[in-house]
């Protein structure tokens, strides 16, 4: 294989296998601003999913560059890029998932717990604050809580099924690993991945029925309470 053709197979190689962390990283981070921005307007657009979209292209093809820049005209896969490609595929995606998720789930656990009054005063004081802040108030619904869910359950699938796929290809720059394993760590990868696309057609509706269907007895026996002190 020519030189050029090497180095383009390989930039082309790094750039999939960031493509859907990334991506993943892109969603977290728009509901990230939506959720914890969201008196902005421009969090709300779509030219802010727009612009995660192409930043996540964006920053592919700019941390893939060394693989274009490397010294070796040697058309082999090289011990510093199966590292490399470990590090921006597997560890950046993980960290920078686990850090917003945890960012997302703690803003939305201190903004749903309320703290029962005892008291009629109490109660209409209450009401009072929540007319006044409910322009400003998040609106985080169920479904984008049990979506924001699924979504971490399918990154951590993706993650356990193509992470012995880039452990493995670092072996081989070790030691000599049979050829077996490296085609089954990648059927293991196929059919982890084939089995979150499943899940994801499965659950998705089933998503979008509970919610719709469930009755909100809690705020019916709020609105009792509120009437049965008004009156």
């Amino acid at each position: 294989m020519k030189p050029e053709l090497c180095i383009l197979f390989y930039y082309a190689f790094n750039i999939a296998s960031l493509a859907i962390p990334f991506a993943f990283i892109a969603f977290t981070i728009q509901r990230f601003c939506s959720l914890l921005y969201h008196t902005k307007h421009f969090f709300k657009t779509k030219r802010w999913i727009a612009l995660c979209i192409a930043s996540q292209w964006f920053v592919e093809f700019i941390i893939s560059l060394p693989f274009v820049f490397r010294t070796s005209r040697k058309c082999t896969n090289e011990f510093w890029m199966t590292v490399y490609t470990l590090v921006t595929a597997v560890v950046v995606p993980s960290l920078v998932n686990f850090i917003l998720n945890s960012m997302i789930f703690g803003h939305v656990r201190s903004s749903t717990r309320r703290v029962q009054p005892q008291n009629p005063s109490a109660w209409a004081s209450r009401i009072t604050t929540q007319q006044e802040n409910r322009q400003q108030a998040p609106k985080i619904s169920r479904r984008e809580i049990s979506l924001l869910r699924q979504m971490i359950f399918m990154f951590a699938m993706f993650i356990g099924g193509w992470s012995p796929v880039f452990i493995v290809d670092i072996f081989l720059q070790l030691v000599n690993v049979n050829t077996m394993i490296t085609a089954v760590t990648i059927l293991f990868g196929e059919y982890v991945s084939n089995r979150a696309l499943v899940y994801d057609e499965n659950i998705r509706p089933n998503i979008t029925r509970r919610n719709m269907a469930k009755p909100r007895w809690a705020t019916v026996r709020r609105l009792s309470s509120v009437k049965e002190i008004l009156t």
